[in-house]
């Protein structure tokens, strides 16, 4: 018997566990879908998802990658180019990310900025 409540008490609190860990990281757990997917929901919900997770102090590259794509798709040039900012000063080695940025900032007229980068 203390076995059976020992282990519904396990569960539960696994439970929770799990529904605070989504509620505090909606937006990584929203960014983690296919970009096919994130290329078809509401622009509201992607750009409200990908601000706030531009907004936190640490994040994985697939994130800044998927933001920066997705980004690129719809057209909307100050998510690209935060994230791609983002990236090219994290992983200012990986040459491909920078050229990138570059790109992204002479796509959008900001060639002072460009030939800086």
């Amino acid at each position: 018997m203390r076995l059976r409540h020992l282990a519904i008490a396990l569960v539960v609190l696994v439970g929770v566990e799990t529904v605070l860990f989504v509620a505090g990281n909606w937006d990584l757990v929203y960014l983690s879908q296919p970009w096919s997917r994130l290329e078809t929901v509401p622009t509201d919900a992607f750009r409200a998802s990908a601000d706030r997770a531009l907004g936190r102090h640490a994040l994985t590259r697939r994130h800044l990658e998927t933001i920066a794509q997705v980004g690129a798709r719809r057209g909307d040039r100050d998510l690209n180019l935060r994230a791609l900012r983002r990236l090219a000063s994290e992983y200012s080695a990986d040459d491909g990310v920078v050229e990138r940025y570059g790109d992204a900032l002479r796509i959008a007229g900001r060639f002072d900025e460009a030939e800086d980068v």
